[in-house]
């Protein structure tokens, strides 16, 4: 099924469900090697604060690593107590 998308000036471009779903794919692709990118810096980081007894330091970016775990697992479950989407809501 293709659906008209009008732009600014009359014309019309078609755009197939096909392809959007194949961007949709993309775009988790590419969250997802960021986001493991990230993790693997974070990791670094961590160890390196903590070589230099920056315990706080590495106390925050371990944090850091612990939410981008949750990002990959995809569970961004917010602050404690917090309900993550509209349907833990209706519940």
């Amino acid at each position: 099924m293709d659906s008209d998308i009008g732009q600014g000036s009359g014309s019309t471009w078609q755009v197939s469900e096909r392809k959007c779903d194949r961007m949709g794919q993309l775009y988790a692709t590419r969250r997802t090697e960021t986001l493991e990118y990230i993790q693997e810096m974070l990791e670094q980081l961590c160890m390196l604060a903590r070589r230099q007894d920056c315990e706080m330091l590495g106390y925050l970016i371990e944090m850091a690593v612990m939410e981008t775990s949750d990002l990959l697992r995809g569970t961004d479950e917010g602050p404690i107590g917090a309900k993550s989407s509209e349907t833990d809501l209706q519940k």
